[in-house]
């Protein structure tokens, strides 16, 4: 038996400060809860045995990004610039069991728990699309902080953090209408 709710509530809004310059928020929530009861097969010296499990998962996340679009000149370059943040954060935990009785035992236990985890994630990024002529070129970098909280069945933690950098770069020619020539890094 697998039942699963999945429920998710969000928005888009962008708003134009000028002709030139656009601002945008993207936001979800979410939640997925999972319930899952199963059964199999064990070797019982040289028997065959069965064996049931009952595992219950519930997950929550947020997400936001903001950013802010610009098209503007600079001699024979046209650019457009988007320059943004973003803000991610989710947590799930578990829990579960394994019965060697039989199903209704198993489903009668009162769950222990399995394990858990909360992610936090932010990011800024800034990204150049410079176009002349039949030539395209995309310069962009974004620098993100992650930190990772994981907890174990006694619930003790383990706290991780990280940060990068990551950057692209790219340009593009177009040949005619329909084709164009890419290359990046």
């Amino acid at each position: 038996d697998f039942d699963q709710t999945q429920f998710r509530v969000g928005y888009e809004v962008e708003h134009d400060l000028s002709d030139s310059v656009t601002l945008r928020q993207k936001l979800r929530y979410s939640e997925v809860d999972s319930d899952l009861e199963y059964s199999g097969f064990y070797d019982d010296d040289g028997s065959l045995a069965r064996y049931w499990g009952h595992y219950v998962e519930d997950m929550e996340s947020l997400t936001l990004d903001t950013m802010a679009e610009t098209t503007f000149s600079t001699g024979a370059l046209d650019h457009n610039l988007v320059a943004g943040f973003d803000y991610a954060h989710s947590e799930y935990n578990a829990y579960s069991t394994v019965g060697y009785v039989s199903a209704e035992v198993t489903d009668a236990i009162d769950l222990p728990y399995s394990d858990g985890q909360e992610t936090t994630q932010t990011g800024v990024y800034l990204q150049d699309q410079m176009v002349t002529g039949p030539w395209t070129v995309f310069l962009s970098g974004r620098y993100d902080w992650v930190d990772i909280t994981s907890r174990d069945a006694n619930r003790d933690k383990t706290k991780t953090s990280d940060e990068a950098f990551s950057g692209r770069m790219g340009a593009s020619y177009r040949i005619n209408t329909q084709l164009s020539a890419f290359a990046n890094l």
